[in-house]
C-alpha cells in the first residue's frame, strides 16, 4: 500500500509576495531589500526609514506583508503595527527586532502583529515568517522566532 496524505498541500501562490520594509538603519533596509530581490517568490515593493508616510504607502502600494522594525525613530513598531492593523484589509505585519523574547509576544499580540522575528534569527526564519503570514492572510496568530 502507498502512503496516503491526510493534509491538503498549500497551493502555490500565483504571484510573488509583495513586501514593504520599514527600518531606520540604512544597512538593514538595503540588506533586506537585497535578500528579497534575490529570493524567488518575494518582491520588495518599497523601503521606508521611518513610520511617517507608512499608511499612505500601504494604501498606494498594497503590500501583502510589512516587515516592521520595533525600535524606530519617529515612532515605535508596536504602535505603528496597531495603526496598520486598524485599516480595512490590512497587510500582514512581521515585527522584526533585536529585542524579541518571550515577553515581547504579549505586546506584539496586543498590537495585532502576525509574527515576530528576531534580527539574530537565521535569514530562512524571516523568509518563512513572511511566507507563512502572507499565506495565512488576516487573522494569523502571532508567532515568535528567536
Amino acid at each position: 500500500m502507498g502512503i496516503v496524505s491526510t493534509t491538503t498541500p498549500t497551493p502555490p501562490r500565483s504571484r510573488d509576495i509583495r513586501v514593504l520594509v520599514v527600518d531606520d538603519h540604512p544597512a538593514v533596509r538595503a540588506g533586506l531589500e537585497g535578500l528579497l530581490v534575490g529570493e524567488r517568490g518575494f518582491e520588495c515593493v518599497a523601503t521606508l526609514a521611518e513610520t511617517t508616510g507608512l499608511l499612505e504607502a500601504i494604501g498606494r502600494i498594497g503590500p501583502d506583508v510589512v516587515v516592521l522594525d520595533y525600535a524606530l525613530g519617529g515612532g515605535d513598531g508596536l504602535t505603528t503595527c496597531f495603526r496598520v492593523k486598524q485599516r480595512g484589509r490590512p497587510p500582514a505585519v512581521v515585527l522584526y527586532s533585536a529585542y524579541v523574547d518571550r515577553a515581547f509576544t504579549v505586546p506584539a499580540a496586543i498590537a495585532q502583529a502576525d509574527a515576530t522575528v528576531s534580527k539574530t534569527a537565521p535569514v530562512g526564519e524571516l523568509l518563512s515568517a513572511i511566507s507563512d503570514v502572507a499565506s495565512a492572510g488576516e487573522g494569523a496568530r502571532p508567532s515568535t522566532t528567536s
